[in-house]
């Protein structure tokens, strides 16, 4: 049996249930576009897999659709327990994925949050630095011009004691303690 025969088969059973192609697809998981193309018998390359969850979804059995007898002499799982194990494995691996992205983004958003700390720790030791380096140019000023005015004073008082030695007292003092180079000095 081939694809476009079964496709009636779940086009009576979607009409018998009252599905759209919307639920079909949320029950079934699969894509709206191959679940057309199944339906239609547009899409010949399908795998079994999405035959198998329309079916389940569809509450079809895949032997009756072929005609395969059940075997009455073995002990024989439900279909309650098939679409329980069917489900389960097909829908694993999507459930895993949404846990994985999740995950990733509980990371994304952890890493997110870390950054903006860093971000702020650099900011307010930026603005620490440069406060301090602020608070250091300005001692730097200070220290400049009362050096320059020290030594301004010191040469103004220099130059006093040298024009008025009567008012000064550097000249003095050499005076008393080289007496004999004040001609020269003074000369």
């Amino acid at each position: 049996m081939d694809l476009v025969d079964i496709a009636p088969i779940f086009l009576d059973k979607m009409k018998q249930l009252g599905y759209t192609y919307d639920t079909l697809t949320e029950r079934s998981g699969v894509p709206k576009t191959t679940l057309h193309g199944i339906l239609h018998g547009t899409r010949h390359d399908s795998s079994w897999q999405s035959i198998i969850q329309i079916a389940i979804a569809l509450n079809v059995s895949i032997d009756s659709v072929y005609g395969i007898e059940p075997d009455t002499n073995n002990e024989q799982l439900t279909s309650a327990q098939i679409s329980a194990i069917l489900e389960t494995e097909i829908h694993t691996p999507r459930e895993f994925y949404m846990q994985e992205a999740d995950k990733l983004h509980q990371e994304t958003e952890r890493l997110h949050q870390e950054n903006e700390q860093l971000i702020q720790r650099f900011s307010d030791e930026i603005q620490r630095r440069d406060a301090l380096i602020d608070r250091q140019s300005r001692a730097l000023r200070i220290h400049r011009f009362v050096n320059a005015v020290s030594i301004a004073f010191i040469i103004l008082w220099w130059m006093v004691d040298y024009l008025v030695p009567a008012r000064g007292w550097i000249l003095r003092e050499i005076a008393q303690q080289f007496s004999g180079l004040m001609p020269f000095i003074k000369g």
